[in-house]
């Protein structure tokens, strides 16, 4: 699928070839058609017993670790991490492991359902010129941080207050909270 989400079809082949700087190592050349005008090469040391099943198992490694590459540079863009300025290597691992969580509620909220009012507002906040694409994470992110910027005290507003109860507690009774 394509990021319009329309079917490509595409063509795979595959090739031996060996390199002049490892002339004793076999390396397997795979080739993609169908992705863009020029066919997507994968170098892989895997060994053919299937043609057709090693040609398949580069590509959906490729596609899989795109996945992964897409995902750390939207953390790094969306977030911001390499601008950050921290002293101590635990300050980072911090950032790192809050930025994880935002992308981890991102990506959750993004397999929701689109016609949530939830969604269809986030949509509406991220001002997007055309149709939200399939991977909706850089939109959602732009939307969280419009709404959240409009707030003077963070998220502290979005959080309920849990209203005082009316009745004395043993503690106020006694007068044990004025003692200490």
């Amino acid at each position: 699928m394509d990021k319009h989400g329309k079917k490509i079809e595409c063509k795979i082949s595959c090739i031996q070839v060996r390199l002049c700087e490892f002339p004793n190592r076999g390396l397997v050349l795979a080739a993609v058609y169908g992705f863009g005008e020029q066919p997507m090469l994968l170098l892989t040391n895997l060994e053919i017993t299937e043609k057709k099943k090693l040609c398949l198992t580069a590509a959906k490694v490729y596609l899989m670790r795109w996945r992964i590459e897409e995902y750390f540079r939207f953390k790094k863009q969306q977030f911001g991490l390499e601008d950050l300025r921290v002293m101590s290597l635990q300050s980072i691992r911090n950032l790192n492991m809050f930025a994880t969580f935002a992308a981890g509620y991102i990506g959750i909220m993004s397999s929701e359902k689109d016609d949530t009012i939830f969604m269809m507002e986030l949509k509406e906040c991220s001002k997007r010129i055309y149709d939200i694409p399939k991977l909706i994470f850089y939109a959602l992110g732009y939307a969280i941080r419009h709404v959240l910027a409009g707030t003077r005290s963070g998220i502290k507003g979005f959080i309920l207050k849990k209203e005082q109860s009316q009745q004395l507690t043993l503690a106020q009774c006694f007068g044990i909270g004025a003692l200490e």
